[in-house]
C-alpha cells in the first residue's frame, strides 16, 4: 500500500504532473530568451524577474480563450488525443533518473522510452488530421513523414549507448557511460560522432528548425496546430514543451550520465541539478541549431534523411559493435 501511494505520489509531483509541468514552461523560457538574444532582440521581459513567468502567463490566457470547435471536427476525439499525448510524456518523465534513480525501471526501457515519444507524436497527428482542414492534413501529413523517417536513425543511435554499456536500462547506462567511455577510449570518437547525428536527429523529433516543416507558418499558416485554440492550444502548446524538456532529458542521461550512485539525500539532490544542468545543454545546443538555420522544404529534408541520416547511423551502429568485439 505504502509503494502504492508513493507511486501516486511521485506521478502526481516529482517527477510527474507538477514537476514536467513547471520544468516545461521553464524550457520554454530558456528557449525563447536564448533565440530572442541570438536575434539580437529581448525575448520575455516584463512578467515575473526576467520574464520567467511570461510563459505561465500565456499559458493562463490561453485557457480564458474561447476554444473554437470546427464543423468538420469530432472535439471530443481531438481533445483525447491532446490529453494522451501529454500524458505519454509525463509518463515517459518516470523512466528518467532525476535523482539517480528512476521511479519506473525495467530492463529494455530505453528501447520503449523512444517509442512512446514517438506515439506522442503520432497523437498529434491525427489531432491534426481529425480536424479536416486542408492546412492542418498538409501539416499533420509532414509530421508524419518526418517521424517515420526519423523513427530508424533514432533507434540506431539510442542503441549506442546500451552497446557502449552493455546494459538496456536507462537508470544504468545513466550512471556508468562516462566510466565506459573512459575505460574504452576507442569508443569515444563513435560517441561524438554520434553526438553530432543525434543533435541533427533531436531538431526533427522536437519539430526545430530545419525540420518545422509540420507548421511551417509562411507556407501553412500554423500546420497541425492552425485549427487549435483556446484550452486545446494550451494543452497542445504544453504537450510541445513537455517534449522538448523529456526528450533532451532522457538524451543527456543516456548519452552524457556520470550521476552518483548514492542513495544519501544529498547525492540525489546533486543528481537533479547534474542532470537538469546537462538537459539545459541539449536544450542550449538545440536552440542554436534552430537559430543558424533555415527550414527545409519537406521533399529535401526526408531527402536528406533517407539519403545521408539514415545510412550514416546504421553504419555508426555497426561500426560501434565491431569496436566493441575488438576491444
Amino acid at each position: 500500500m505504502n509503494h502504492v501511494l508513493l507511486l501516486i505520489l511521485q506521478s502526481l509531483i516529482f517527477p510527474g504532473f507538477i514537476f514536467v509541468f513547471f520544468l516545461a514552461l521553464f524550457v520554454e523560457w530558456f528557449e525563447r530568451k536564448l533565440t530572442g538574444r541570438m536575434e539580437n532582440r529581448m525575448g520575455p521581459t516584463y512578467t515575473g524577474p526576467h520574464g520567467i513567468l511570461q510563459p505561465f502567463a500565456d499559458f493562463i490566457k490561453l485557457l480564458q480563450k474561447e476554444t473554437i470547435d470546427v464543423v468538420s471536427m469530432v472535439p471530443q476525439v481531438i481533445d483525447l488525443l491532446i490529453v494522451l499525448a501529454l500524458s505519454i510524456y509525463i509518463f515517459c518523465a518516470l523512466f528518467i533518473p532525476y535523482t539517480g534513480n528512476s521511479v519506473l525501471s525495467f530492463r529494455g526501457d530505453i528501447i520503449l522510452v523512444p517509442l512512446l515519444l514517438g506515439l506522442a507524436s503520432g497523437f498529434l497527428y491525427f489531432a491534426g488530421l481529425l480536424t479536416k482542414n486542408a492546412l492542418t492534413v498538409i501539416g499533420a501529413l509532414r509530421l508524419l513523414l518526418q517521424v517515420v523517417a526519423l523513427d530508424i536513425p533514432m533507434i540506431s543511435l539510442i542503441a549506442l549507448p546500451a552497446i557502449f554499456t552493455g546494459s538496456l536500462t536507462i537508470e544504468k547506462i545513466s550512471h556508468i557511460m562516462p566510466y565506459c567511455l573512459i575505460k574504452q577510449p576507442l569508443l569515444i570518437p563513435v560517441w561524438l560522432i554520434a553526438l553530432l547525428l543525434l543533435a541533427i536527429t533531436e531538431q526533427a523529433e522536437i519539430e526545430r528548425n530545419p525540420f518545422s516543416m509540420p507548421h511551417a507558418e509562411t507556407e501553412i499558416v500554423a500546420g497541425y496546430l492552425t485549427e487549435f485554440s483556446g484550452v486545446r492550444l494550451a494543452l497542445v502548446n504544453l504537450a510541445r514543451d513537455a517534449q522538448l524538456a523529456v526528450t533532451s532529458s532522457f538524451v543527456a542521461s543516456i548519452f552524457i550520465g556520470g550521476l552518483l550512485t548514492s542513495n544519501v539525500l544529498t547525492a540525489k539532490v546533486i543528481n537533479v541539478v547534474i542532470l537538469l544542468l546537462e538537459t539545459f545543454l541539449v536544450i542550449f545546443v538545440a536552440t542554436e541549431i534552430k537559430c543558424i538555420t533555415a527550414r527545409l522544404r519537406i521533399d529535401i529534408a526526408l531527402d536528406f534523411f533517407w539519403k545521408y541520416i539514415i545510412p550514416s547511423c546504421i553504419g555508426l551502429l555497426l561500426l560501434a559493435i565491431v569496436v566493441k568485439v575488438i576491444i
